[in-house]
């Protein structure tokens, strides 16, 4: 006689450890693959950096110069012609960017670059937890991100901000209602906090530093970077017959102070102030004013364009959109006599609007119109402008 045997099905219990033991497995699989993206991501950026490094150091052997950067111009339009891969300028933690990731973290120097400084970065990585940078002498380093708090609010790199800005290492500064950028706070590998402060252009008022012992904090105005290692001093911003100044007292300890290519007060002059590292002792005051330079209206222009697509694309999926918007904000404010900017489709420029028309005098209807001035001779505008500040 043939046995019949029972088949068992799967109890509940043997339902539950497959399930659990599927959720595990999916949890390892997906942690281990955000883990490569974000590693992919940060080797990409890295490299990314090196590049234009590279590439600011051919600007420099050309014109004895670093690019400006933001507000005068795009790093990747000034760059343009020692870069062949426009991808370059994108980082890939950086959505819906669609030209230049990286011109806002940059800091101009002049030529003070022999020592270990900052120069350029991107906070983005690890969800905003870590930044790769390049540092002078073309190094590259990837470090944490450390936390600054504006008004007891936690802000991130790239925000901009007034007020009380408490860093992770207790120093304090004081903007008062003038408004800073956050470049990067950083933890370098011996544990020393480094941050990097700017001063938009446009902005006046007085910004007091009060550093830990041991901080390495810079503060970047259109005229002067001012960095110190752990003192107090103010640095006095503004602007004298429409160009920028500074004005940086020192209260205790010692500034570094690096003039951006203009002129210092001595003895009720202005001279040439170079573009060299001067260091200030306590109750030591310098004033710098800075030369005027050209604004690339086209290129800031698009950049605006390109800005305000992606405020638009990361507010229709809900992101924060609050640091596109304060570039955005100090960008369009930069030009003489106007914070709007139109397009003039005859010389394809960005700039301010024009003028109204002269309001028409009382009969003067029916009148013939004065003859229009000749034109000017090709140059006379640049004869004038070098005429006007050299």
């Amino acid at each position: 006689m043939k046995k019949i045997h029972s088949i068992k099905g799967f109890t509940l219990l043997d339902i539950l450890i497959c399930i659990t033991t599927l959720s595990v497995v999916s949890t390892i699989i997906f942690t281990a693959g955000k883990e490569v993206r974000f590693k992919a991501n940060t080797t990409i950026c890295m490299n990314n950096l090196r590049q234009i490094s590279f590439a600011m150091a051919s600007y420099y052997a050309d014109y004895q110069d670093y690019p400006r950067g933001l507000p005068y111009g795009t790093l990747s339009a000034q760059l343009h012609s020692y870069m062949s891969n426009e991808l370059v300028f994108l980082c890939p933690e950086d959505k819906f960017e669609e030209v230049d990731s990286y011109s806002e973290y940059y800091v101009y120097r002049g030529d003070d670059l022999a020592s270990f400084k900052y120069v350029l970065g991107c906070p983005r990585h690890r969800r905003q937890k870590t930044a790769t940078n390049i540092f002078s002498l073309q190094t590259a380093k990837n470090y944490p991100n450390a936390t600054v708090l504006a008004n007891n609010k936690v802000v991130t790199a790239g925000s901009f901000t007034s007020g009380t800005l408490l860093l992770e290492d207790n120093s304090i500064v004081e903007t008062g209602s003038a408004e800073v950028m956050i470049v990067q706070s950083l933890r370098l590998e011996n544990g020393l906090l480094y941050t990097v402060l700017r001063v938009p252009d446009g902005e006046s008022g007085k910004i007091t530093v009060n550093a830990t012992t041991g901080t390495k904090l810079e503060v970047v105005t259109p005229s002067v970077v001012a960095g110190v290692r752990g003192t107090e001093f103010e640095v006095d911003f503004g602007y004298s017959e429409s160009y920028p100044y500074a004005n940086v007292t020192v209260i205790s300890g010692s500034v570094a102070v690096v003039p951006l290519d203009g002129k210092v007060e001595y003895n009720g002059q202005l001279v040439n102030a170079g573009k060299q590292e001067m260091i200030l002792n306590e109750n030591m005051t310098v004033k710098i004013h800075a030369n005027p330079h050209y604004y690339n209206s086209k290129q800031i222009g698009k950049r605006l364009d390109k800005l305000s697509r992606k405020i638009d694309r990361l507010e229709s999926i809900g992101h924060e959109t609050e640091k596109a918007e304060g570039l955005y904000e100090w960008l369009s404010t930069q030009y003489p006599g106007s914070g709007e900017l139109v397009y003039d489709s005859e010389t394809q420029q960005w700039g301010p609007p024009p003028p109204p028309p002269p309001p028409e005098e009382e009969g003067s209807e029916g009148e013939e119109p004065p003859p229009e001035d000749p034109p000017e001779e090709e140059g006379g505008f640049w004869e004038w402008w070098t005429g006007f500040w050299l």
